[in-house]
């Protein structure tokens, strides 16, 4: 449908609200048109929801894109859309976890998780999976799901998500207090940076690995690993 690729065109252009504008007209017309006109009539409805979420995200209207995003995988799942299912589970986890509402973004991603069919999208939607468990402080999960994002990435021969895990195991591991464990997963992900000839993660690896080495911040560490 032309319209679709219009909008989405307004949208990536910084048009932002003439895409709205285009969504929510289209939605208004396709809504109105019966199924012989229309055969596929679910599909574009689930679609237009999608856009006029992603307009109304990029708006700061966080909870109208909410509302959008749930009523595409709402349509997806009754009427057995595959990938457009995979897209709203997306965009669900995607604006909770902008909103810093991890809790919210978990179950998303895990049922997203199910759907994948390629080891970079395990890779990633483990990576994400641990992200949220770091940042709500379930630091043992946050480990778990960055090895099993490492194991994807290492399937898909991926280097950037070997060194975007390495870095997440990293961190719990800095979380639990196992400093040795996370010296050694860090001095993994400088090695990968080099090979990437990824500057910016070397210098930002290199600083981690520098404050490990101080006894200050290994004492602080390990007084946080307590609370856990």
């Amino acid at each position: 449908m032309k319209t679709l690729e219009e909008i989405d065109a307004a949208l990536q252009g910084g048009d932002v609200e003439g895409s709205l504008a285009q969504a929510e007209k289209a939605l208004q017309m396709v809504l109105a048109s019966n199924d012989r006109e229309l055969p596929n009539k679910a599909e574009f409805v689930s679609s237009l929801h999608a856009c006029i979420g992603n307009a109304q995200l990029e708006l700061g209207n966080s909870e109208a894109a909410i509302q959008n995003f749930h009523e595409d995988l709402k349509i997806t799942q009754e009427c057995n859309l595959g990938i457009a299912k995979s897209r709203a589970l997306d965009n669900l986890a995607r604006v909770y976890t902008v909103l810093g509402d991890f809790e919210k973004a978990i179950p998303f991603l895990q049922e997203k998780v199910t759907m994948a069919t390629t080891p970079d999208e395990n890779s990633w939607l483990f990576h994400e999976l641990g992200r949220c468990h770091l940042e709500l402080g379930n630091y043992d999960q946050a480990k778990a799901h960055g090895e099993k994002s490492m194991t994807a990435a290492q399937e898909g021969g991926d280097l950037a998500w070997q060194l975007n895990a390495c870095v997440l195991v990293g961190q719990a591991e800095a979380k639990l207090g196992d400093v040795p464990a996370a010296v050694r997963s860090f001095t993994k992900a400088l090695e990968l940076a080099e090979i990437l000839k990824d500057e910016p993660s070397q210098e930002a690896i290199k600083k981690a690995l520098q404050d490990f080495s101080s006894p200050a911040a290994v004492q602080v560490v390990q007084e946080d690993s307590k609370g856990h």
